[in-house]
């Protein structure tokens, strides 16, 4: 530095021949940034590239007199002038300045000065930068860094807080990110899921699972629309539904598939009342055909024992009401809504559900026709819907084609007490005069029977004997009065 000072107090700045060189020009024009070369002993200009004229105000021509009539401005010119000496004569860091132009207008510019020999010739290499503009990129780049991290908090926090599962394994499909929802299907904390696989997270679904998610990563296609079925560790033994999506994740620098993205929804809940629904119309579709039935064999024999058609009309519309009363019963069991119609008592007992049931098939004049028999036995309002449909749908039946339907027919419902093991066995006892017909094969009522029995925790037996059938319920106490 002490011999280019020495080179520099040397070389008089206005000696001949010492102006710029065509290389030194291209060297100014290939710069990005405003540069302005400078004797050092006197601070004229003597050259500078476009992006210092375009600094200063004006064109590449009137560059050194700009320079010089901005150094002469008082007291911001001496003081720039001043500080530039200095840097001539020693080491200097970056500093600010004020530029006071000819056209009256100012430039705050961060000044860089450089001792530096070009050509062989000592120069004081100064770059400009226009303060103004880099504190208005700076604030807007932290602007938009500070957007950029809002966004990235947002989508973390709805990746994180979404109400459909999402995941993103690698390329070996191990699990490197998921959130709270599909932990929560898995049962399996979010941080217990990085670096397992789909086989040790969800065994009973990886089968399923890891073709389609070979698949995508093999050929880069998004699958979607996928229905799952199985278990997993959040509810053991149960058996739920999902629907699931699977889509390539790619590296953004080679654009390769680098993993793949699941996105999962439960439909567990919406199956179940899909399949609700459709057994319901299935229910009402077959109970609209037994009403038609019950009718016809209510009008049957309302009429085989009324003396006058004014007779008949009161008997036949009593056993309506009575047949409608019952289907309150019936109605509540569909829905599920006989305990909310039980608020004055949480119970009934087996006569009573079983006499109401029952007395739209009574007649004045065979009063031995339809007995029931029994000690009073408590029903509890979550029992009291499944049995009202079993002794509602053999009530039917036995009218529309049993022995109910034939002159001369006769019902019994028995009820014993329970045994040692706590099980009361309901017996439907049908006797019919002549012959009943045997199904074919197990129709609708039939298993609504068994379903209804199998829900109380008990079981149903069918007997179609010669001239009669014997229906058997072994009913548990426990769930029976639950």
């Amino acid at each position: 530095m002490t011999q280019l000072r020495h080179q520099v107090a040397a070389t008089p700045a206005s000696a001949p021949g010492l102006a710029p060189g065509a290389a030194l020009r291209a060297f100014l024009e290939a710069v990005p940034v405003a540069l302005v070369l400078l004797d050092p002993a006197t601070l004229a200009a003597e050259a500078g590239n476009a992006e210092a004229a375009a600094l200063l105000g004006c064109d590449a021509a009137g560059l050194v007199a700009t320079w010089r009539a901005a150094l002469r401005v008082a007291p911001a010119g001496a003081a720039l002038a001043s500080q530039l000496m200095a840097a001539a004569e020693r080491a200097s860091e970056p500093f600010e300045a004020c530029l006071h132009l000819a056209d009256g207008t100012r430039r705050d510019v961060l000044v860089r000065p450089r001792l530096a020999v070009l050509e062989e010739r000592p120069w004081l290499a100064v770059s400009l930068q226009d303060t103004i503009r880099r504190r208005r990129a700076e604030l807007a780049q932290a602007e938009a860094e500070g957007q950029a991290r809002r966004r990235l908090v947002e989508l973390e926090t709805l990746y994180r807080t979404a109400p459909l599962g999402l995941a993103q394994l690698d390329d070996r499909l191990r699990f490197v990110r998921v959130n709270d929802a599909l932990a929560g299907m898995n049962g399996l904390a979010a941080e217990d899921h990085l670096g397992r696989s789909a086989q040790q997270v969800v065994p009973d679904l990886h089968q399923k699972i890891e073709p389609l998610l070979r698949r995508v990563l093999a050929s880069g296609e998004r699958i979607t629309g996928v229905a799952l079925s199985g278990q997993t560790a959040a509810a053991p033994g149960m058996t739920r539904d999902w629907v699931a999506q699977y889509y390539p994740v790619h590296d953004p620098e080679t654009q390769q598939v680098a993993g793949v993205g699941i996105m999962v929804e439960e439909t567990t809940g919406r199956q179940r009342a899909e399949r609700a629904q459709t057994l319901l119309l299935r229910e009402l579709d077959h109970r609209v055909k037994n009403l038609f039935a019950v009718i016809a064999g209510l009008v049957t024999f309302s009429a085989r024992g009324a003396a006058s058609p004014q007779e008949m009309r009161a008997t036949l519309l009593g056993r309506i009401d009575a047949l409608a009363r019952a289907h309150d019963l019936v109605k509540l069991a569909i829905g599920g809504g006989f305990a909310e119609a039980a608020s004055d008592a949480d119970h009934t007992t087996l006569h009573a559900l079983a006499e109401a049931l029952l007395a739209p098939f009574r007649t004045p004049a065979e009063p031995q026709r339809l007995r029931l028999e029994g000690e009073a036995v408590t029903v509890g309002a979550l029992a009291a819907p499944p049995l009202a449909l079993v002794l509602h749908e053999l009530a039917t039946n036995a009218a529309r084609h049993g022995a109910l339907a034939q002159p001369g027919g006769s019902l019994a419902v028995q009820w014993l007490p329970p045994d040692a093991a706590g099980t009361l066995r309901l017996l439907w006892d049908e006797r019919a005069v002549g012959t009943m017909s045997v199904p074919a094969s197990q129709g609708f009522g039939q298993r609504l029977v068994t379903q209804c029995a199998a829900q109380l925790g008990g079981r149903a037996s069918f007997d179609w004997r010669e001239g009669g059938l014997l229906v058997e319920l072994a009913l548990p106490m426990g769930r029976l009065q639950g």
